[in-house]
């Protein structure tokens, strides 16, 4: 796929996704639709508390669908920000990171090395099961780019969406003042007091080298969470200095508030793919949705 086709499917942002997150079709004129969006927006909206349980799945398939009809005839909503990807070396560094966030979904370090750019001998630790606030990751390092690598994985077992459900409400403090996901910060936290010895004696090793958090849906989260922790922590209390830890992260859910998110800017990117619905999925966006639906002329 070359940069030209890919700079229509993706959306660049710099920080965390945040709550009110934005509704649209993404980058480009009239994108194809993702199958699976209609059904996925029907079992969300059904699942929330926004007034509208006793709705059958045929009424709300119509509303959606009508308004995706209608949607589909403009152009794509102005508010989205991100950077429109037009360079090939951006591309290619997506692509490298992509393959290190699928990593973490694989069954053993064997399979990871195969579909990314890892060594088997430098995986470090894999750990392909999840318990409660803590999913499956691994630590690896990338001799070439002068990298040490912790993936995260996202929704893939139960425990997983048990960590997805325990949400605290918009306007809770879970993180030194700031509103987050509760059960994403509780992740966050559990690498942040388990991880960080293995993560520094490494750094220690590989002089020189950054540390890289990547992940995709729930793990992208955990990972951009995770490098806010560290970048607020000083470097005598890690080890190693907060500057050289960065995040990338792949259908990222809202899982801060929007000042938390600002504040994030300079070392967290998260990837959106087009209508993703995913990282536009929140309390506020499922409101609007509702209301969408509402005003539709059926």
């Amino acid at each position: 796929m070359d940069h030209i086709s890919v700079s229509v499917f993706y959306i660049i942002t710099k920080g965390c996704l945040y709550f009110p997150c934005y509704a649209g079709d993404g980058i480009g004129n009239k994108p194809p639709p993702n199958n699976r969006s209609l059904m996925e927006i029907v079992s969300f909206i059904k699942r929330s508390k926004i007034g509208i349980q006793d709705w059958s799945l045929s009424d709300l398939t119509i509303g959606l669908y009508l308004i995706y009809l209608r949607q589909a005839s403009t152009h794509p909503f102005e508010d989205i920000k991100g950077i429109q990807i037009s360079s090939e070396s951006i591309v290619q560094d997506l692509i490298y990171h992509i393959e290190l966030a699928k990593g973490a979904y694989k069954d053993n370090p064997a399979v990871l090395a195969r579909n990314s750019m890892l060594r088997e001998s430098n995986i470090i630790k894999f750990v392909n099961n999840s318990s409660v606030m803590r999913p499956a990751y691994y630590l690896g390092v990338d001799t070439r780019k002068k990298l040490v690598i912790l993936g995260i994985r996202g929704t893939h077992a139960l425990y997983d969406l048990i960590t997805d459900i325990v949400s605290s409400s918009d306007g809770e403090v879970t993180f030194e003042g700031y509103s987050t996901h509760f059960g994403t910060a509780e992740c966050a936290r559990w690498f942040l007091h388990h991880e960080i010895g293995n993560i520094r004696r490494y750094l220690a090793k590989h002089e020189g080298y950054r540390l890289r958090l990547v992940g995709h849906s729930l793990g992208g989260a955990i990972a951009s969470l995770l490098a806010i922790m560290i970048h607020r922590k000083s470097a005598k209390e890690l080890g190693f200095s907060p500057d050289i830890v960065s995040a990338v992260a792949y259908g990222t859910p809202p899982c801060v508030s929007k000042e938390l998110t600002e504040s994030c800017a300079g070392y967290v990117t998260t990837v959106v793919m087009q209508d993703d619905i995913i990282p536009r999925l929140s309390v506020a966006s499922l409101t609007r949705l509702r209301n969408e639906i509402l005003q539709t002329d059926w």
